[in-house]
């Protein structure tokens, strides 16, 4: 009897802890970027001109250590000026694995449909504080990146490492909140349901190229684009940092 009822806790236990990482799902996060902040202050009359922050949402799928990682543009989006603010101009699928260290990355620029492959590297950057904090209902550990002046606060005892960025791979959690001066991060919801094996699969036919002249053709993009669009345009790109 004392055996039937010790599996029992234990299997009460083992599903309590699987309830509280899901093993897949969703994961929704709220960027931030100041563009104020990107631009030197010399451009006071821009800064006047344009609003101060620019969001986005990010939609991350997760499964197996994987991450798809997909940008959601805002329902309300802000009625323009004639001025445009540029962080990229791609369309762009990017799959992370976590585990591996390795990003992919997929889409159209100049008309090519691109691949390219990024191996993030075991360096860890990372000061890990001894803080605790509580953020949007979760217990936080706190962790420092000097060197972009990044403060991430991500779940302790978490299974999961979900990023909303490829900068946050070694953080050894869920990222629920990470603060910068420039660009920041919140987790908006965290929802746990079946996502399809396919959404992970990186497609055929892609030219393969490096991660340099996939740089290079992204900025040969941006130019041409905003060549056509008035030198304020030009002034806010020229600052604002690569996501």
């Amino acid at each position: 009897m004392n055996k039937f009822l010790l599996l029992t806790i234990m299997l009460f236990f083992s599903i309590s802890l699987q309830a509280k990482s899901p093993s897949q799902g969703i994961a929704i996060y709220k960027q931030s970027i100041n563009i104020h902040a990107s631009l030197p202050k010399s451009q006071a009359a821009l800064k006047a001109m344009i609003p101060e922050f620019q969001y986005m949402q990010l939609k991350i799928s997760f499964k197996n250590n994987l991450l798809r990682m997909e940008t959601m543009p805002p329902a309300d989006k802000p009625k323009g000026n004639g001025i445009m603010v540029m962080t990229s101009v791609d369309n762009e699928n990017t799959v992370l694995n976590v585990s591996d260290k390795l990003l992919t990355q997929y889409g159209t620029v100049m008309d090519i449909d691109y691949l390219y492959k990024q191996n993030l590297g075991t360096e860890n950057i990372f000061k890990f504080v001894d803080e605790v904090k509580t953020i949007y209902g979760y217990s936080c550990k706190k962790a420092i990146d000097e060197e972009n002046d990044f403060t991430i606060w991500y779940q302790q005892d978490s299974s999961l490492v979900i990023v909303p960025s490829r900068d946050f791979v070694n953080i050894p959690g869920l990222v629920v909140k990470v603060e910068g001066p420039q660009i920041s991060y919140d987790l908006l919801s965290l929802t746990e349901g079946v996502v399809d094996e396919a959404l992970f699969a990186i497609p055929e036919g892609h030219k393969e190229i490096s991660y340099e002249q996939f740089q290079d053709l992204q900025e040969e993009a941006m130019e041409e684009l905003l060549g056509s669009q008035g030198t304020n345009s030009k002034m806010i790109k020229s600052h604002v940092k690569k996501l």
